[in-house]
């Protein structure tokens, strides 16, 4: 239990008295065992932006020399500024033997809450997810679903912040993310939800028009351009804030503003849902309607900022091809549309955007009865037209056989009875 050397020598005589020459032998007694150091708290810890920061404390112990003192070094943490600070621990004994310890001080901005309202009719169910590098996939570790009510929240921790918030001001904006809705039941319909919407980090509202904003600005518009084209593309009052209008709310107070939003709202859903099914047709790869769907947006979106004047996504028949046959080559490069087929489709698109024009014609001053008609036009949709295509994957046929059967007249005597 003392360091040190100790010498121990060994002697004997025979039976006559004489001695052996005496040997010794040397015993050191030594110390080759490390400090040990102890960290009060953890060896991670993580800070918010401006809180303030003192070290939870530290000791060092030597099996010999009992407590020893300990040398701080590595980085200096500032809280000010958002990063991983190393704080290095050095404790040596007398004899040299030397151990270290580290402490990552993560300095982070507070983590936030974003959500909204995902209206279609409401979404009851939707799978939210925040897209923050544009790969489609959930990047929080926060999950949620919408309420009855359509409403979603998601939070983001500070380390997401710090992630995501890439211009640093403490927010996610319009340039860092996007938020997913996809899944559900459509409150207006009870029928369930096969497609996607989108909006842009900051939106209080998820809805068809949001969709295409979100589209715009990746293309590359700046968010104030995006919603100017859509509200332009569609006769949309531009006072409208379509990032956080709700028309379903709106028609239910007589607002007269939210019939132009409603109808575009249908018509957008309608060429979304309509052409993933018959892309879903035209491919072999069992594609899924919600991604075809964001796929359709993006060729809405190009439509948009190339219109020059409003869009008539009921009789404009150049515009619709063009819009499912980019997303069937985006969807997949290597399906074709009969000609036929292709003209079929564009037929069974306008019908039902045909009927939604109608509805808002007839019924521009009463945007409540504009909005009962969006869901009953939503039903007829997906008991004949969606149904329809569907089924040719399983007992044949063609979208023309669909589109004969399935002409502007079946779908008004069917929508009456809705």
């Amino acid at each position: 239990n003392v360091l040190g050397d100790y010498a121990i020598t060994y002697d004997v005589n025979d039976s006559d008295g004489r001695p052996a020459v005496q040997l010794t032998r040397t015993v050191t007694v030594s110390d080759t065992t490390v400090p040990v150091i102890t960290l009060v708290g953890d060896a991670n810890m993580t800070i918010v932006l401006g809180q303030a920061y003192s070290d939870p404390g530290y000791f060092a112990s030597d099996s010999f020399e009992g407590n020893i003192t300990v040398t701080v070094s590595g980085q200096i943490v500032d809280v000010n500024k958002t990063g991983k600070y190393i704080v290095i621990y050095d404790a040596s004994d007398t004899t040299e033997n030397n151990s270290t310890a580290a402490r990552v001080v993560s300095v982070e901005r507070e983590g936030i809450t974003m959500g909204a309202k995902v209206i279609d009719g409401y979404l009851i169910g939707a799978t939210a997810i925040f897209d923050g590098n544009s790969d489609g996939t959930h990047d929080l570790a926060d999950t949620n679903t919408t309420d009855s009510t359509g409403k979603f929240e998601l939070n983001f921790t500070p380390g997401e912040v710090t992630t995501y918030d890439k211009d640093a001001d403490g927010q996610i904006g319009t340039n860092e993310g996007i938020f997913i809705l996809s899944g559900g039941v459509d409150s207006s319909t009870g029928t369930a939800f096969d497609g996607s919407l989108t909006a842009l980090p900051g939106s209080s509202v998820v809805t068809p028009l949001t969709t295409l904003i979100a589209s715009l600005v990746k293309q590359g518009q700046d968010i104030a351009t995006a919603e100017s084209l859509v509200s332009q593309a569609f006769g949309i009052d531009e006072s409208i804030d379509l990032s956080s209008f709700d028309p379903l709310a709106a028609a239910a107070e007589g607002n007269t503003s939210a019939a132009a939003v409603l109808a575009a709202g249908a018509q957008v859903m309608n060429i979304m849902l309509q052409t993933a099914a018959v892309v879903n047709y035209a491919s072999g790869e069992n594609l899924s309607s919600a991604t075809v769907s964001l796929a359709v947006a993006d060729q809405l979106a190009s439509a948009t900022s190339a219109a020059t004047s409003q869009l008539d996504l009921s009789s404009d028949l150049a515009t619709l091809s063009s819009i499912v046959t980019g997303t069937l080559t985006a969807s997949d490069a290597s399906a074709t549309l009969e000609a036929a087929d292709l003209s079929a489709a564009i037929t069974l698109i306008s019908s039902l955007n045909v009927l939604v024009a109608d509805s808002l014609a007839a019924n521009a001053s009463a945007p409540a009865t504009l909005a009962v008609d969006a869901a009953r036009i939503r039903i007829v949709a997906e008991e004949t037209v969606t149904s329809a295509v569907e089924s040719l994957e399983i007992e044949g046929g063609s979208l023309s056989s669909v589109a004969n059967s399935v002409d502007s007249d079946y779908l008004n005597s069917y929508l009456s009875n809705v």
